[in-house]
């Protein structure tokens, strides 16, 4: 019996610790292809130098920023984007009700879409976030 419920116990925990959201840094790095082929990562730079997850970059196609999702001390996640010329980082979202996920900049340049996890913490829904101004909307389920 004893050994059940340690067994039990010991499986709550392993699920528990996958189920948390992990430390992680995002770093930005020259990239240098040798003579040879190979490559050489250098001046590696951390962009988020803070305690909890900050994760899934996404370039935009000028290459001049980075978003990024980044998670307070609940789990709850917002975009955040990185300029690669002034060292530092703006909020784009600011949503206590939902958490957003894997940040793309869209076409046009002036808004970002995400993934987000709704209030229910089961419900995804992709929506648009202006980079100024304007309203966010739901734009699919």
């Amino acid at each position: 019996m004893l050994k059940s419920i340690l067994s039990t116990i010991v499986c709550l925990l392993i699920l528990s610790w996958g189920m948390a959201q992990p430390e992680t840094d995002l770093y930005l790095m020259e990239i240098i292809q040798t003579e040879d082929g190979g490559v050489i990562l250098s001046n590696p730079l951390n962009m988020t130098p803070r305690k909890g997850y900050d994760n899934q970059p996404s370039f935009t196609p000028d290459g001049k920023q980075i978003l990024y999702v980044s998670a307070d001390s609940k789990g709850q996640t917002d975009i955040f984007m990185y300029d690669i010329q002034a060292g530092s980082s703006s909020r784009v979202t600011r949503t206590p009700k939902r958490s957003e996920y894997s940040p793309k900049l869209t076409p046009d340049g002036a808004h970002v879409t995400a993934v987000c996890i709704e209030e229910d913490g089961s419900t995804q829904r992709i929506w648009q976030y202006p980079l100024e101004g304007d309203t966010a909307i739901c734009v699919g389920y």
